[in-house]
């Protein structure tokens, strides 16, 4: 040890050393039998290659009416909750009010 300068073995209790533990635990497993094995990992050195067995689709295009459609149904359900406010008795600001007035014109 660096302070006593007394030689201190790695393992006083002589308990097995990874290479010896690894071995041991390769040696049970070959005795095992198929149905005791349950999953093993697979080295990445022997994975293999799958080939691709779907067909690939092409997302759909969604044209600009569709995205039209959608951005004044947005607008719409925005000006429906500031009437439900306006009505409620909810002070508006400016902005608010011009997108309000844009129901009526």
């Amino acid at each position: 040890h660096s302070t006593t300068k007394k030689h201190r073995p790695k393992r006083p209790d002589a308990r097995p050393n990874g290479k010896r533990r690894k071995k041991e635990r390769l040696a049970a497993v070959e005795k095992m039998e198929a149905k005791d094995v349950i999953t093993t990992r697979i080295p990445k050195a022997l994975h293999k290659e799958r080939p691709v067995t779907g067909t690939l689709r092409a997302a759909p295009r969604k044209s600009a009416d569709d995205s039209r459609v959608r951005s004044l149904q947005k607008v719409l359900r925005q000006i429906e909750r500031l009437h439900e406010k306006h009505v409620a008795g909810d002070v508006l600001d400016k902005a608010q009010q011009e997108k309000l007035g844009r129901l009526s014109s």
